[in-house]
């Protein structure tokens, strides 16, 4: 017998078409079936679908029918496939218990329904209408379906707002301006949804005009920029009116568009303030302040208190927050002479001399807003100027210079505020001072030098000049000069000392290497002032002289310099001038000397000494030689030297003349003859004019000192030489030559070489005269004694006047000297040592 057992009763829900699963648990291997009630009969009665897994073939369904699951585990499920009507019902599970009761369960089959007409009450065509700040009730319906389990959410936007349902679904907003146009939805879903259901809504709310400022707000414009001010208004319904409005209520446009503008050109500080900007429609106005701030680079005053010495820079700008750099304080001339401190305000220092003071005081400052120009940095100025006595200012020198014979000048230089009221000059003359008269002085306005703070700058002052007279030597003294204004007195004192040109230097000695010369001299005389040397050179074959840059007159650079890149193992000439502001000197007599071919490399004392012994054997055999040879032929040299200068001194007779005297002016007539030719090259051709020594008792050699730049000399000067020169090298080197049949032979007289450079164009020559490596620098006077050979009766040459030579002095006639104011003290003083006479011109040597 089989007992009653439990029931169980579920519901499943299948959408039309799929596959519904009832499911059952049983015992594992238990004997199971599957039940349909007949709701059909009117009678309770079931069909059975299964029986353990077989499926009843009866049943015109069978083939969607399937027992699913794993029985070994309990799952006695039965599938029905592509569900419909007919499959809608109660389903009874039934199995057998080991205590023979029967276990049933009951599943009741229920095809799904889907929810439809979802709708949002109060809305048309999808908008929902509202206001501003008023409360709005949205309320979303369904028609249910099976089962009646749909959800219902409202969405603002992508945002869930609500949930709930099944049926309905009610929300309630405060809408705002922001919620205009802004989109809401009601979203259902349901497990018999294969999609959500949704409504969209739009809402429409109704607000007054909002207005956007298109500026920042406070704006911030900088004084003469043009200002725009823009607004725009956004309003529902629309903006019926707009306008922008000044701070005091006046309308400076009116516009019926939903944005507004105005412009405001060069904005003055004054402007500064509140602009409004309004809109209106049929819900409410409203208005919009814009401030405005102005913004302008300080303007800027200086104030001075004298009594307390204080500078006081203020400023007035927006905004008032200032950044003050440091104080200038220049010249009146615009120069900079120092730099104090960055504070408002400048406290001037005490000093003994309040002139230094004096000039223009910069204040500078900022607070970051450029001016028209661009520039953030603000400047004002003031002078300040003291009153003080007069200043002898730097610029005056403590000796100064003059001219024997010349017009005095001498020059002080004076600061003075206030004005001069008078000057007084002495001078001192036998220890006692002596006034100058006044018509001698004079007063002018002058710009002047003077170091004020360490610096050199420029100042207005004056220029005391002394002039009107020519020196005499008692004018070269010392002179006190007296300055008064209202506030005091100067007294400034200056030594005049005779000035003239420099005299020339003296070359001491040249240093050869391969590729340089070091050139060592003297410095003789400055003539009283700051001087330079220039050094000048060339090689022997050329023209064109090089010249060094000026060679200051210092114990650091004076007196060597290095002449470099120099080719090796050539021939240089060497010349020295020194220059003042006076003028400038005679050039040194030309010194040559000879780069090396190669570094001397160290030999030993053994081979100095066979090169010695060497030398010597050597020149003792072509001193033997020579000699015989002179004595034979020294007869048949004369006559054959006469004989081709008569032809050449013919040729040139037109442009030198050739006089015959032993005694040769060594500088006043060749000085007065190149003068009158070419008074432009006067100086040039007196430092290289040609020079006849004639040998004394004493043997003192002959030489004649040319320069190449002796071709440049046209004038056809008279060369006066007892000796008759010639002007061409090959008759001089006979000359040479024969020279050494002299009386005198123990003495070895030197001819200089006077080489002609004649190219075809008559008289134009370039000598060149000078001892190699060794710089003749004597101007004394010297006489030489030549005795010939008796010559054949042909072709005789005559040298007039011989025997009777005069001796002539060195004196230049056409000169005129300064005359000297002499007092009559010194005109009682005359004595015959103020005179030299003839017997004592004799050994006359020239002083430099």
């Amino acid at each position: 017998m089989f007992s009653a057992g439990i029931k169980k009763n579920n519901t499943e829900y299948a959408l039309e078409g799929a596959t519904a699963i009832l499911e059952c648990n049983v015992p594992p291997f238990a004997k199971s079936t599957w039940d349909k009630v007949n709701s059909s009969s009117s009678q309770w009665s079931v069909t059975l679908y299964a029986d353990k897994n077989d499926i009843n073939t009866n049943l015109p369904n069978m083939k969607n029918l399937a027992i699913g699951g794993q029985i070994s585990e309990g799952n006695y499920n039965l599938q029905i496939q592509s569900a419909s009507s007919y499959d809608e019902g109660v389903y009874i599970c039934s199995h057998l218990s080991n205590e023979s009761k029967i276990h049933e369960t009951y599943v009741t089959l229920t095809l799904k329904v889907k929810p439809t007409d979802i709708q949002i009450i109060n809305s048309t065509n999808g908008i929902v209408q509202g206001e501003e700040d008023e409360s709005l009730n949205l309320i979303c319906t369904v028609k249910s379906g099976i089962p009646s389990e749909e959800r219902l959410t409202w969405y603002n936007m992508s945002a869930p707002i609500n949930t709930g349902g099944p049926g309905m679904l009610s929300i309630l907003i405060t809408p705002t301006r922001n919620d205009h146009r802004k989109q809401y939805s009601c979203n259902v879903t349901s497990d018999s949804l294969l999609q959500p259901l949704q409504k969209n809504i739009t809402l429409d709310i109704k607000y007054k005009p909002s207005i956007i400022i298109n500026n920042p707000n406070p704006m911030v414009v900088t004084e003469n920029n043009n200002l725009t001010i823009s607004c725009s208004s956004d309003g529902n319904p629309s903006v019926t009116e707009m306008c922008i409005e000044s701070g005091s209520r006046h309308v400076l446009n009116r516009c019926n568009k939903l944005q507004c503008a105005v412009t405001v050109l060069k904005i003055r500080r004054e402007e500064a303030g509140s602009f409004k900007c309004v809109a209106r429609n049929i819900i409410g106005m409203v208005e919009e302040v814009v401030k405005i701030t102005v913004q302008y680079p300080p303007s800027v005053t200086i104030t001075f208190s004298q009594e307390e010495s204080v500078l006081h820079c203020i400023p007035d700008g927006n905004p008032s927050i200032y950044t003050f750099h440091f104080w200038e304080h220049r010249s009146n001339f615009g120069q900079t002479i120092r730099m104090l401190g960055n504070n408002q305000d400048l406290q001037l220092q005490s000093s003994d001399i309040r002139y230094q003071m004096n000039g223009i005081y910069i204040c500078r400052v900022e607070n970051g807003v450029k001016d028209i120009n661009g520039s953030t940095i603000q400047v004002a100025e003031t002078r300040v100027q003291y009153e003080d006595k007069p200043i002898i200012v730097s610029q005056n020198a403590a000796i100064q210079y003059g001219r024997f014979g010349f017009p005095v000048n001498m020059e002080v230089h004076v600061y003075s505020f206030p004005k001069i009221t008078g000057v007084y000059i002495n001078v001192l003359n036998h220890e006692e001072y002596h006034a100058i008269k006044n018509k001698s002085i004079s007063i002018a306005n002058s710009i002047l030098t003077d170091t004020i703070f360490d610096k050199e700058v420029q100042i207005n002052g004056y220029t005391i000049r002394l002039q009107g007279y020519n020196l005499t030597k008692h004018d070269f003294s010392s002179y006190e000069f007296k300055i008064k204004n209202d506030i005091g007195e100067a007294v400034h004192f200056v030594k005049l000392s005779a000035a003239d040109l420099p005299e020339k230097p003296k070359i001491i000695k040249v240093v050869a290497d391969i590729d340089n010369l070091t050139v060592y001299w003297n410095s003789i005389f400055n003539g009283g002032k700051q001087q330079q040397f220039i050094l000048e050179y060339k090689t022997v074959d050329t023209i064109e002289w090089n010249k060094s840059l000026p060679i200051n007159d210092t114990s650091v650079d004076c007196c060597h310099h290095v002449l470099q890149h120099l080719e090796a193992n050539t021939n240089y000439m060497i010349r020295i001038v020194a220059i003042n502001e006076i003028g400038s000197s005679n050039f040194t007599n030309i010194y040559i000397e000879k780069t090396l071919a190669f570094k001397p490399k160290h030999i030993s004392m053994t081979a100095h000494l066979i090169g010695t012994i060497v030398g010597i054997v050597i020149v003792v055999t072509a001193f033997t030689i020579a000699i015989s040879l002179r004595l034979k032929k020294g007869c048949v040299c004369k006559t054959q030297f006469l004989r081709n200068s008569y032809v050449q001194d013919r040729e040139l007779r037109d442009e030198m003349s050739v006089e015959n005297f032993i005694y040769q002016s060594q500088e006043r007539a060749l000085e007065s003859r190149l003068q009158d030719s070419d008074p432009n090259n006067y100086r040039r051709t007196n430092q290289h004019q040609t020079t006849a020594l004639l040998q004394d008792r004493n043997e003192t050699p002959y030489q004649n000192h040319f320069t190449s730049n002796s071709s440049n000399n046209q004038a056809g000067f008279a060369v006066e030489n007892s000796i008759y020169q010639d002007q061409t090298s090959n008759t001089l080197d006979r000359m040479q030559h024969c020279v050494g049949t002299s009386k005198h032979s123990s003495h070895k007289t030197i001819l200089s070489n006077r080489i002609p450079n004649i190219n075809g164009i008559r008289g134009q020559s370039s000598g060149k005269t000078f001892k190699i490596g060794h710089e003749q620098d004597n101007d004394a006077l010297h006489y030489v004694e030549v005795v010939f050979d008796p010559l054949n009766q042909t072709n005789e040459a005559h040298i007039h006047g011989i025997n009777d030579r005069t001796i002539y002095a060195d004196i230049d006639t056409g000169a005129v000297g300064m005359p000297l104011e002499e007092s009559e003290e010194e005109v009682d003083n005359e004595d015959d040592d103020d005179f030299m006479y003839i017997d004592g011109i004799i050994d006359y040597t020239k002083k430099s």
